[in-house]
């Protein structure tokens, strides 16, 4: 490309397609132009369209930012819709239940049983196992992690075969949803 600067305008040399020359030269003829203002007609309608497609990805964007904006002050609040829902958690204690083999039955109580949870709700879990099968506390832990992993919320397994609260009692045979049960070998 050659350049001089000659009456606010720099001189410029450029090979183009034969197409994009021959719509040129008929835009410029059509409206009694020079092919050099025809030229320059459509480098600046390039430029104008660069600049409103760049304004319009930026409106876009701060739409976009806002509305995160809204569902993260909204969240903080705890008036987000809770994504987890009961059938996830069930489907969930179910999938971590057949791994270990010492699980008989898994029953989910609480908030989630009961489809009232919150943002803020842990997941409550009753498990009656069989200890001659092997299950320990090493697995009740491994279970609890798996379970916070897989849901990110905070659990609650009671393992206990004859449960000393009677209200806790109560809420399990009341709200208790079987979630598992181990098929016989």
């Amino acid at each position: 490309m050659e350049s001089m600067k000659t009456n606010n305008r720099q001189a410029l040399s450029l090979r183009v397609p034969y197409a994009l020359a021959e719509q040129v030269e008929a835009y410029a003829r059509k409206n009694n132009l020079r092919k050099t203002d025809a030229y320059i007609h459509f480098l600046e309608m390039g430029l104008e369209r660069n600049e409103r497609d760049i304004a319009m990805t930026l409106a876009e964007m701060d739409e976009k930012l806002d509305l995160l904006h809204s569902l993260l002050t909204n969240e903080e609040r705890g008036s987000v819709e809770v994504s987890l829902g009961k059938q996830n958690v069930l489907d969930t204690i179910a999938s971590i239940s057949s791994r270990f083999p010492g699980i008989e039955r898994a029953w989910l109580f609480g908030s989630f049983a009961r489809n009232q949870q919150t943002t803020d709700s842990d997941i409550d879990i009753r498990l009656e196992v069989d200890r001659e099968a092997g299950f320990n506390l090493h697995d009740l832990v491994s279970f609890t992690k798996m379970m916070k992993q897989e849901t990110g919320r905070a659990c609650d397994v009671i393992t206990a075969r004859e449960i000393q609260s009677k209200s806790l009692a109560l809420a399990i045979e009341k709200d208790g949803v079987c979630a598992y049960e181990r098929k016989e070998k």
